[in-house]
Formats: C-alpha cells, structure tokens, sequence
C-alpha cells in the first residue's frame, strides 16, 4: 500500500504543472488582402517554449516556432491549421497539452481591368469604358478624376472637363478608377491614365460676299490650339499689295461677330470683287511655328 501511495502523491503534481498551447483563429480572407492570424495562446510550463504546426495535416517543418510567450503567424495558405508537437524548456514539466485548430478559407479575388483608348483630342474629349475584369462581380463603380459623379454602370461613356486646357496646359491627364467587388465580398482596383492633348484645327474660307445681307458679309475664321501672341494675319490683292492685316485673332472670329469686310485696312475703301490672298502665321501649344498661304475670292 505505501508503494501505490508514493506514486500517486508524485503523479499528481506532474499532471498539474504541465502547459497548455491552445490554437485558435478561423477565419476567411480574400487572396488579396492582408495575411489572416493564426493564434498559439501558451499557458503554464517553462519558457522558452518550441512547437510544430501542421496545415492540411503536412507537417511544416521548415517553420519550427520558438517562442518565451504567446505567439501568432501570418498566413495567406488555405487549410486546417493544427499542432502536432509542444514542449516547453523543461522536459520534465508535466503534460504537454495541445488544444484546438483554425481552418482558413481564401477566396479569390476578381480582378479589375480597364480597357479603352487612353489619349484624347480636346475636340472629341469622350472615351467608351470597358470593363473587362475577371469574378464574379457583384458591383462595380467609375471614378473618372475629373470631379464628376461616380458610375456603377456597365461600360460608360464620359465627356471629360477641358476647362482646364489652355494655352499654358496644352495637355492635361485624368485618373480613371475602377472599383469592383464579387458576391464573397472581395474586391480590387485598378486605375488607367487617360491624357487629353490640345489638338489644332483652323477653319479659313476660301469666299465672301460683302453686300451687307447679313450672308456671309465677313472673312471671318475659326480656330483652335494657336497661342494668340504668335498670331498674325495678312491679306494681299492680286499686285501684291497690302489689304489688311491684324495681329489679334479676335478681329477675325466668326462667332464673334467679328472678320474682314472687305475694305482696305487704312483707307476704309471698299475693295473690287476679285481674288487675293492671305498670309497667315502662329504657333500651336506644342510650339510648332506655322505659315499657311490661301486665296479669298470677294464677291460683290
């Protein structure tokens, strides 16, 4: 009986100092987020403390976890996480009691993908966006940059803002963002330069008939991308001579009101109906100088 006793006396304490690692932290993440925890919670034994886990019941031997407190990994690898060996410093402490799993889930993320042209004239600043992202996409929402409302539709349509193109932002650049999320909750965004360039065009016709039927009584010019302070305009007769000229761009354009009447720039004299010809210089917003020669028929 005293023999029985003995064992008993020193069994009991060796069962109650053992420690404990207990592993917790299911949970389910999109491939694209930031890595999910896996938690080991020690409790009792001695430290430092030495364990192995296992994912899917393969033993990851190549991350062996030493540890003086409780710990966590990072982790973005599907499975069931468990533990499958723990000790702690003292190899005579007691039970080693191991408590627990996590299982982790990884859905995969859709992935956004914009397509459409991706330069501009400020003649036509409207682009047709197209989503051709991959997932099952629940919902999706445009963001073109530009301060106007957001679209959650389908393949839009935009007119980009040019009030901001002028003579010194002879271009101007948009960042279009496209936001999608799929049924699981997981999302992605991507982004697409679209630049606006400031294109030049001019519109010079080749007649007029000055007889104040309010028809086409002016020369008259429309234009756009020139730096006005390059600007100057010179009209000949058939001899030669000079007719008219100005150098600012506003006495010639049309939805002003504005051109030439056909009248001799100093004397103010009507000019006979006949053919002459203009001389025209400037420079567009890329700085490229520009001469253009044309005939102008008067008619009376």
């Amino acid at each position: 009986m005293f023999k029985k006793l003995f064992y008993i006396v020193f069994a009991f304490p060796y069962f109650m100092n053992g420690q404990q690692i207990y592993l917790t932290g299911s949970d389910t993440i999109c491939d694209n987020d930031m890595p999910a925890n896996i938690y080991f919670d020690i409790q009792g034994g001695v430290p430092p403390y030495t364990f192995v886990y296992s994912i899917n019941n393969e033993i990851q031997t190549y991350d062996t976890i030493r540890s003086d407190i409780s710990t966590f990994i990072k982790t973005k690898k599907p499975g069931e996480y468990k533990v499958v060996y723990f000790a702690d410093s003292d190899p005579t402490n007691g039970v080693d009691t191991i408590i627990g799993s996590a299982n982790l889930y990884v859905n995969i993320s859709p992935t956004a993908i914009i397509s459409s042209y991706d330069t501009l004239s400020i003649i036509s600043p409207s682009v047709n966006f197209i989503s051709i992202s991959t997932g099952n996409i629940f919902q999706q929402v445009w963001d073109y940059g530009d301060g106007s409302l957001y679209d959650t539709i389908d393949n839009p349509t935009h007119v980009f803002s040019i009030d901001d193109i002028n003579s010194t932002n002879s271009t101007f650049n948009y960042t279009v963002q496209l936001f999608i999320e799929d049924i699981y909750g997981c999302s992605d965004t991507t982004t697409k330069n679209i630049l606006i360039i400031q294109d030049f065009w001019m519109f010079i016709p080749n007649s007029f008939t000055p007889d104040n039927d309010k028809l086409n009584d002016k020369f008259c010019i429309e234009y756009n991308g020139i730096r006005e302070s390059t600007f100057l305009f010179k009209i000949y007769n058939s001899h030669g001579d000079l007719m008219y000229q100005t150098i600012d761009a506003k006495d010639l354009i049309c939805n002003l009101n504005n051109g030439w009447d056909g009248t001799h720039f100093n004397t103010g004299k009507k000019l006979p109906a006949d053919l002459y010809l203009y001389e025209f210089y400037f420079q567009d917003y890329a700085g490229w100088k520009n001469q253009k020669f044309g005939e102008i028929i008067l008619i009376r």
